[in-house]
């Protein structure tokens, strides 16, 4: 088994990874909420198209989200693990 020490820090570093792709997956989302509004008013799309770019992120990114949250709570624990030592 790995020790504790070297378990924290490749979490850490997972962390930090997967940090930096939710931030640039939040990015790409923002500017294709906002290619969609500007295309939908310019070609007078209905309002339902708006809809589509929140349901298609959730789907395509949700894996890294989920491994990101998942991360997270790992790294709070053995955080909090570490402390009490």
């Amino acid at each position: 088994m790995a020790a504790p020490d070297n378990e924290l820090e490749r979490v850490e570093a997972l962390y930090a990874k997967l940090r930096r792709t939710v931030i640039y997956h939040l990015v790409f989302l923002v500017a294709c909420i906002f290619a969609a509004l500007v295309f939908r008013r310019a070609l007078n799309y209905p309002p339902m198209l708006s809809w589509v770019i929140f349901a298609v992120p959730a789907v395509v990114f949700g894996a890294d989200f989920i491994r990101y949250f998942a991360c997270r709570a790992k790294l709070a624990r053995l955080r909090q693990d570490a402390s009490s030592h």
